[in-house]
């Protein structure tokens, strides 16, 4: 390996029950086609909230109309300002999901995943 590195975000959703829903992974690219790639790798307020309206709700939305689910979702997520804009709480009211706001770095002691 020559040394050089870039990072990729991954945006995933894992729920109570153990399943999962898909995962969106964010790539730093410029010569593909624009809609695979963002030009830095990281997630931004658009690319979070296209995750939040194509993958989240969806997969959410098909699990309460099967009814295996509440009426309401509750989606956790890190300090990052742009999960808590007028869009996004006018989108979390339409749609049924309770957003719940976690502490800078407490997903670092939580361990949210971590079942070991």
């Amino acid at each position: 390996m020559n040394g050089r590195r870039d990072k990729i975000t991954v945006i995933g959703t894992i729920c109570m029950d153990s399943s999962g829903l898909l995962p969106m992974v964010i790539l730093k690219g410029d010569r593909v086609q624009d809609n695979w790639f963002f030009w830095n790798g990281w997630t931004d307020h658009k690319k979070s909230f296209q995750y939040l309206e194509d993958f989240f709700s969806p997969g959410t939305c098909t699990a309460i109309k099967a009814g295996e689910g509440s009426q309401f979702h509750i989606l956790s997520f890190d300090e990052h300002s742009s999960h808590v804009t007028g869009e996004y709480l006018f989108y979390y009211v339409q749609n049924g999901i309770i957003p719940f706001h976690l502490l800078a770095y407490i997903t670092h002691r939580l361990q949210l995943l971590d079942i070991a």
